[in-house]
C-alpha cells in the first residue's frame, strides 16, 4: 500500500487495503462473526473506494495506522491498546469521508 501512495490509484489502494485487512480477519475461527465482517466490508467497499478518491490524504494517513496498529502486535500491547487504535482507525475514514461530503 505504501509503494503505492506516489503514483495514487484509489481502486488499487482500496483492493490492497481490503488484503491487508483480510489478512488480519480471515483467521477468526468463529464463523459467524467472520461472516458479519465479510458483509461489512462488502457493503462498505464503495465508501473506501471513494473516500481515498476524494481524500487521497486519507490513504496516506491509513497506511501509518496501519503501521502503528501492527506495531501493537509486534510489541505485545495490551488488547485494549489494539482495539482502541482499530477503532480510531476504522473511524478515521468514515469521518474524512463525511468531513468531505458535509463539510
Amino acid at each position: 500500500m505504501a509503494d503505492c501512495l506516489g503514483h495514487f490509484e484509489p481502486a488499487r489502494f482500496t483492493a490492497l487495503n481490503r488484503d491487508f485487512h483480510a489478512v488480519l480477519f480471515d483467521a477468526c475461527p468463529n464463523p459467524q462473526v467472520l461472516d458479519l465482517v465479510r458483509r461489512g466490508w462488502d457493503r462498505l467497499g464503495g465508501l473506501r473506494t471513494s473516500t481515498f478518491s476524494f481524500v487521497p490524504g486519507r490513504a496516506r494517513q491509513s497506511v501509518a495506522e496501519h503501521e502503528q496498529i501492527l506495531g501493537l502486535f509486534d510489541a505485545g500491547a495490551p488488547a485494549s491498546d489494539v482495539e482502541r487504535a482499530v477503532r480510531a482507525h476504522r473511524l478515521a475514514t468514515l469521518d474524512a469521508f463525511l468531513a468531505h461530503r458535509h463539510p
